[in-house]
């Protein structure tokens, strides 16, 4: 049996995915809001000091989708934080198709793709040269 769980107002606790600009430092925390009544309060619980290599503040990245578009709606968002998170998104697609690649096929797959261009060199080149 599963129980369907609704609440109405604003959530208590944020779970949010940061990253340190320079270290490259990643983190899952949550962050308390209870007592943040207003966005200034908000924007000042979400400033995070990196533990690694002590920056300022932390960089919030995206891992996953929201937890549902009625409470993160785009049109609601800073543009910055469109951009940042597109980036994020991007370079997570790129790392992770590179890597599940490299997982299945290995050395074999790096050195397939250099004969491969090594033979279509020559080809055009002794079809250019005579």
């Amino acid at each position: 049996m599963s129980y369907t769980v609704k609440s109405s107002g604003k959530a208590s606790l944020k779970s949010v995915d940061l990253m340190c600009p320079e270290c490259k430092y990643e983190e899952e925390r949550t962050i308390d809001l209870r007592e943040c009544d207003t966005e200034e309060l908000v924007a000042q619980a979400m400033i995070v000091k990196c533990p690694n290599c002590d920056h300022d503040s932390m960089e919030q990245v995206w891992r996953r989708a929201p937890s549902s578009p009625a409470t993160h709606s785009l049109s609601d968002m800073h543009p910055g934080n469109i951009s940042r998170m597109q980036q994020s998104f991007k370079e997570r697609f790129i790392k992770k198709e590179v890597d599940d690649v490299r997982h299945k096929f290995g050395k074999l797959y790096d050195d397939g793709v250099r004969s491969a261009a090594a033979a279509r060199i020559k080809k055009s080149v002794k079809k250019n040269g005579k």
